[in-house]
């Protein structure tokens, strides 16, 4: 159980690391190679908050991590959008210090505070090349290639006679 963020505007104090989701394109990617760290501070992200894990009642663990990570991959398509980069979505997820983490006003939105090296990053996602014809087309009707909504699992319980079906994150009907 990983440990996750409180208190809109102000850090919460814990023994341990938060993972934050930092959404980036293809050539922050490759400054963050070069330079060694993501910076200058401060940093959008997404991470597990306690209002994601309020309005995402029951959700596990991984659930709550995907949510963070479909909201950076979302405002890494925003960043295509305004800088025209090649279409692939990157994040970097990564560990960082409770003490230096912001909650935003959004279930996922978070500030690092701090310089983020490259040695606290976990992993990178980022879309295949076979992806970049989709992430166009999504940029092109002005829809996000992926998005999650906590409040989904809320109201198909209420809604039983619903059907409500997600590919991967890549499109939902």
């Amino acid at each position: 159980h990983r440990p996750s963020l409180s208190r809109p505007g102000r850090p919460r104090r814990h023994a341990g690391p938060v993972r934050v989701y930092l959404p980036l394109t293809l050539s922050g990617l490759a400054d963050l190679h070069a330079a060694g760290q993501l910076g200058p501070a401060p940093l959008a992200a997404h991470a597990v908050t306690e209002r994601l894990r309020r309005d995402w009642d029951g959700g596990d663990d991984e659930e709550l991590e995907y949510a963070a990570l479909m909201a950076a991959a979302f405002d890494s398509l925003v960043a295509l959008e305004a800088s025209g980069a090649t279409p692939r979505r990157v994040v970097v997820a990564a560990e960082v210090d409770d003490a230096d983490v912001t909650v935003g006003d959004d279930e996922t939105a978070v500030q690092v505070g701090v310089v983020v090296p490259l040695g606290r990053c976990q992993a990178v996602h980022v879309d295949d090349p076979d992806a970049e014809d989709d992430v166009r087309a999504a940029l092109a009707a002005g829809f996000p290639a992926a998005r999650v909504y906590p409040q989904s699992r809320r109201l198909a319980e209420s809604h039983p006679n619903e059907v409500r079906i997600a590919f991967d994150g890549d499109a939902v009907l």
